[in-house]
C-alpha cells in the first residue's frame, strides 16, 4: 500500500496506449514506476526501494537498482526500459537479467501478467 499511494491512482485498464502517454518524457506521470496487477494499471509515478546489493552492475542506474529493489521485499516481477539504450531489462527475486530479446520479453510478460 505504502509505494502504491506513493504514486497517482488510476485504476484503469492496462493498453498500450495508456503506457505510451504515462512514458511520454513529457507526461507528469513519467517519473517513476507504475504497477500493474490483473490488467489493471493501479498507479503511476510510484517510487520503488533502491536496492543497496553491491554486486549488481556497476552501470545499473537507479531505474534498475528501483526494479531489483522492489523485487527483493515483494514477490513480484519489474520489467525495465532504459531511456539511454532503449534495452529491456527484467528484475525478479533480487535478480537483474539485461537486453532481453523480444521472445524472452513476451514469455516473461506472459508469465507475469496474463
Amino acid at each position: 500500500d505504502g509505494i502504491l499511494n506513493s504514486g497517482i491512482d488510476l485504476g484503469a485498464d492496462i493498453s498500450e496506449q495508456l503506457l505510451e502517454s504515462i512514458f511520454n518524457k513529457a507526461s507528469p506521470l513519467h517519473d517513476g514506476a507504475v504497477m500493474v496487477n490483473q490488467g489493471k494499471v493501479l498507479a503511476a509515478s510510484c517510487i520503488l526501494p533502491v536496492s543497496e546489493n553491491p554486486n549488481l552492475p556497476k552501470s545499473a542506474g537507479l531505474r534498475h537498482r528501483a526494479a531489483v529493489g522492489i523485487t527483493e521485499r515483494f514477490g513480484v516481477a519489474a520489467f525495465i526500459v532504459s531511456e539511454e539504450t532503449g534495452y529491456i531489462s527484467y528484475a525478479f527475486d533480487g535478480r537483474l537479467y539485461r537486453k532481453l530479446n523480444e521472445d524472452r520479453l513476451l514469455e516473461l510478460l506472459r508469465k507475469h501478467i496474463a
